[in-house]
């Protein structure tokens, strides 16, 4: 299957994980030695969810 986004501007990087998000996609758990974390831009949803920014590694919430 293939699918096309149509977007009228160019995405930002939290308008396309809303987008997943709202599609019911939940970002991968990496296992890692202090404990199982989401890595990457989607960890900043365990922050601040209006965040604009994201950093590498976070501990999933308990």
């Amino acid at each position: 299957m293939t699918a096309v986004a149509v977007w009228s501007h160019k995405p930002t990087d939290r308008e396309l994980l809303d987008a997943r998000l709202a599609r019911g996609w939940k970002p991968t758990l990496s296992g890692m030695k202090g404990g199982d974390r989401v890595l990457g831009y989607a960890a900043c949803i365990f922050d601040d969810p209006g965040a604009p920014h994201h950093t590498h590694e976070h501990p999933t919430p308990p």
